[in-house]
């Protein structure tokens, strides 16, 4: 073998008409000195560019694939598909990943947190329920009764005596004996911290005055109801007029003023409601939206399925409820806007005037639920029962068992009032009628008057706060406005 011999050159140059050139080369007698290493490194490598070159086109496919540059770009493109497999197996896992437990709270942190709320603790996986009910602790030492969702990821809290205390710190502690389903222990203990609400101004107890005669109020029997105890009153946008369901479910106007009834549906009707400028009533009969325009006077079907069970109007439009969520008019029909819970039978109570919020029963208890953000706060305890909403929507109102709980929109207790039947005006006052007498009182629970004794069921303020409407002995009455609280 020639001491010039290259094998890697043999490996390169395969091609038999590039050996031969290799061969006529290496044969041809040099007259001149043998050239020193650095010369033969750089001639090597411009043979083995050269030949490279000459070859791509006969087996440029092969060579690409399988040489230098070939195995390059592949293991980088092998590269770049493992690392993104990597990110979206890592997105993927959940907070912690598995082989850690991680505890969770919406109140963790927070102060003013509401009383009538239980104390909710979510983990990233499902948890065994004896093993982590064992190892909760709170403090201070508190009576308590656990539930958990459907996926036993998420732990309610509820003091047995239903009420957090107020202006409290409380701290919830999970311990190491809490285990998951897969029996993955609670690696430390895990704190949740926060603080309640102060306690809610006292009640005031209403001022006794003299009980006006019905001439102070101008109360004046307007028509009889036909055996209807609910109504549905609703007043016109210019105070001018009542709407309301008669017993046999006949859809029916009457002059505030007094006067003859007129009759809009003669039968079937349910939930009127006026359009937020009063130029239209909405309402249902026969499984369908109808749409009164006064204007025009005629009145057109909206098509909405699934059934509606009440509606309502938003700035943009109609919006009703049905069995399984909220919807209103799309391009295409029917638009959902939220879902309701797909367990137990929830059912809508009440559209908020401004369409945002809408209130439901699911089984015992009573929530609130946000359309836009189709979040659901529970109001109160079991058996908490819807009142009215402020004109705007803003606010509403709720019963409990011995008292009236006035909340925001988000489901916070602002004050609470007395117990009854309650309407609240434009000008912040509040009307609580009754068997026996009728009250006012202003939102934040302050300045509590009777108004007048006797029989005041449902009553509905007029939209300029001028006159009441109520209902007594099975027929619709209207009185004028008493004067604001102090």
């Amino acid at each position: 073998m020639s001491a010039n011999h290259d094998p890697e050159l043999d490996d390169v140059l395969q091609d038999a008409d590039l050996r031969r050139i290799v061969a006529v080369l290496t044969s041809a007698e040099t007259p001149e000195p043998p050239l020193d290493d650095a010369y033969r490194t750089g001639l090597r490598r411009q043979l083995m560019q050269e030949a490279w070159a000459m070859s791509e086109g006969r087996y440029s496919l092969w060579r690409r694939a399988f040489g230098p540059r070939g195995f390059a770009w592949a293991g980088a493109a092998a590269g770049l598909v493992l690392i993104a497999s990597v990110v979206v197996w890592t997105a993927l896992q959940p907070t912690g990943g598995f082989n850690t437990v991680v505890i969770q709270s919406p109140v963790d942190g927070k102060s003013s947190v509401s009383l009538q709320q239980p104390i909710l603790v979510s983990f990233n996986q499902p948890m065994d329920h004896q093993t982590t009910q064992g190892a909760t602790q709170i403090t201070p030492a508190t009576t308590v009764t656990y539930s958990w969702d459907q996926n036993s990821r998420t732990l309610a809290v509820q003091p047995a005596s239903g009420n957090l205390a107020p202006n409290t710190q409380y701290q919830v502690t999970i311990g190491p004996g809490a285990r998951t389903q897969a029996g993955q222990p609670l690696a430390t203990p895990q704190t949740i911290t926060f603080v309640t609400q102060p306690p809610a101004p006292p009640t005031p107890s209403p001022t006794a005055r003299p009980t006006p005669s019905a001439n102070a109020l101008g109360e004046k029997q307007l028509t009889g109801l036909n055996g209807a105890s609910s109504p549905s009153l609703q007043w016109s946008a210019d105070s001018s007029s009542i709407y309301y369901v008669d017993g046999k479910g006949a859809l029916v106007v009457v002059p505030a003023k007094g006067g003859a009834v007129t009759v809009i549906a003669p039968d079937g009707a349910s939930a009127p409601s006026l359009s937020p400028s009063g130029d239209r009533l909405a309402y249902i009969r026969g499984g369908k939206i109808e749409v009164l325009t006064f204007a025009s006077g005629k009145s057109d079907e909206v098509s909405a399925t699934p059934a509606p069970t009440l509606v309502g109007w938003s700035k943009d439009g109609l919006v009703w409820a049905a069995v399984d969520g909220i919807y209103t008019q799309g391009a295409n029909g029917p638009k959902q806007l939220a879902a309701l819970p797909t367990t137990g039978t929830p059912a809508v109570l009440s559209i908020a005037p401004d369409a945002a919020h809408v209130i439901y029963r699911q089984d015992k208890n009573l929530f609130l639920l946000n359309i836009a953000s189709a979040k659901s706060t529970q109001l109160g305890q079991a058996g908490a029962g819807f009142i009215a909403w402020s004109p705007g929507g803003a606010y509403l109102l709720y019963s409990t068992n011995d008292a009236t709980v006035v909340s925001d929109a988000d489901g916070v207790t602002q004050s609470t009032i007395p117990s009854g039947e309650a309407s609240w005006s434009t000008q912040d006052a509040i009307l609580l009628g009754g068997d026996t007498a009728l009250y006012q009182v202003r939102s934040d629970g302050t300045g509590g008057t009777q108004v007048s004794s006797g029989t005041y069921h449902s009553p509905v303020w007029a939209p300029n706060g001028s006159s009441f409407a109520f209902v007594r002995g099975n027929a619709l009455w209207v009185a004028v406005a008493p004067a604001l609280p102090p």
